[in-house]
């Protein structure tokens, strides 16, 4: 039996062995290839055509606000995120030191019109009196002539005609006294009026600037937007170098695409883009177009600048901002806010845009109209004041 079992063993061990299948592994391999395959086919039709990066953000203006002039908050009429339009009140200064200086402004042209006045009513009398003086001259001098001759005769007596001779030359210095007088006067009128005379414009401006002051007290929204950084309190000092808050407006953004200097070859100007944002997700994709490369890297415009041929140096891979603009209607209906983080996706298949911006704006890119009608309210209450101590210096 021994002897059984021991041949029945060397037989199992002698027999040959079964063959492992192999399709399994012939079936890996055929995926991968053709996954590679795929993903070559993938690249050289779409892929080596886009320049992706999710170093994007939204960009926006950001106005911030300060007061024209220095004072106390007397009101505050906003909030941070507030929506606001342009030329609504923001904030209150009190107007009391202001509303004091635009009435001592208009009380100074009241009495610098009258001062001018008097001075081309001094020079016209002036004028009345050397006519007057000269017939007094003329007088004198032909009383003079007629004594002198009847003197040697004794048709007058010695005294007489000292006396002449005195009145002549007393009339003669009065003369010159006055047109002395009258040159002084005609120098303070000379080639002016009295509303063009430099005393009486300087007095106009001061009304002007004082008036400008106390509407300055009304602090006014420069543009519509969105109220952030809101840093006034009811009391507090407003000073024309600290800003008091901010206004984003969301109607006008763009996204910056921080690309590698690696990936600018085949950028232009004028490429579509494709945006992602993590706030929609994947159901908007917003569309947007290239619109302008940054000059220089983000490093070179930082506070501090890399001085590369100083100490040990170590190669990095630079970023360039890229401006991407977004179409106004998307904006408008799905909002986005400043700062936030994007993936942007560009299509480069079009090389025949420029790497660099031609030309410039021909008009304001942005503008405000709060400023343009401040002096409308001073205008009619100057002519008033012109009207009113004109009249009472010609004595109407």
């Amino acid at each position: 039996m021994n002897d059984e079992a021991a041949q029945d063993q060397n037989s199992e061990q002698n027999a040959p062995k079964k063959k492992k299948s192999r399709w399994p592994l012939f079936i890996v391999l055929s995926v991968l290839i053709i996954i590679g395959v795929l993903v070559f086919l993938y690249w050289l039709i779409f892929g080596q055509y886009k320049v992706s990066t999710t170093d994007a953000y939204v960009q926006g203006n950001i106005i911030e606000v300060f007061p024209r002039v220095r004072g106390n908050f007397q009101n505050i009429n906003v909030n941070d995120d507030d929506y606001v339009k342009e030329g609504q009140i923001l904030a209150t200064l009190d107007p009391t030191d202001f509303q004091i200086q635009f009435d001592e402004s208009q009380a100074n042209l009241a009495a610098t019109l009258r001062n001018v006045q008097q001075m081309f009513d001094q020079v016209n009398e002036l004028v009345a009196s050397l006519e007057q003086q000269m017939v007094y001259l003329e007088q004198a001098q032909t009383h003079f002539l007629h004594r002198q001759a009847l003197v040697g005769i004794g048709g007058v007596s010695r005294e007489n005609f000292e006396d002449s001779q005195s009145t002549l030359l007393a009339a003669e210095a009065e003369l010159v006294k006055i047109e002395e007088s009258l040159k002084k006067a005609q120098t303070q009128t000379y080639n002016t009026t009295v509303l063009t005379h430099p005393l009486v414009v300087n007095a106009i401006e001061s009304v002007k600037q004082s008036w400008i002051n106390l509407c300055y007290t009304q602090i006014k929204a420069p543009y519509e937007g969105f109220i952030a950084k809101k840093s006034m309190q009811v009391g507090e000092t407003a000073s024309p170098t600290l800003a008091l808050l901010s206004i984003v407006p969301l109607d006008n953004l763009w996204v910056t695409a921080n690309l590698k200097e690696s990936q600018l070859s085949k950028i232009r100007i004028g490429q579509p883009v494709v945006v992602k944002t993590d706030i929609y997700k994947r159901y908007k994709i917003f569309q947007g177009i290239i619109l302008g490369i940054a000059p220089g890297t983000g490093s070179v415009f930082s506070i501090l600048p890399p001085q590369n041929a100083t100490g040990n140096w170590i190669k990095i891979v630079q970023r360039v901002p890229v401006r991407i603009g977004l179409r106004p209607h998307e904006i408008e209906q799905f909002p986005l806010r400043v700062g936030l983080s994007t993936e942007v996706v560009i299509d480069v298949h079009n090389q025949e845009g420029s790497v660099l911006t031609k030309g410039g704006p021909t008009c304001p890119i942005y503008q405000t109209d709060i400023y343009e009608d401040q002096l409308n309210g001073v205008a009619p209450l100057i002519e008033q004041i012109i009207e009113t101590n004109l009249n009472l210096c010609d004595g109407e």
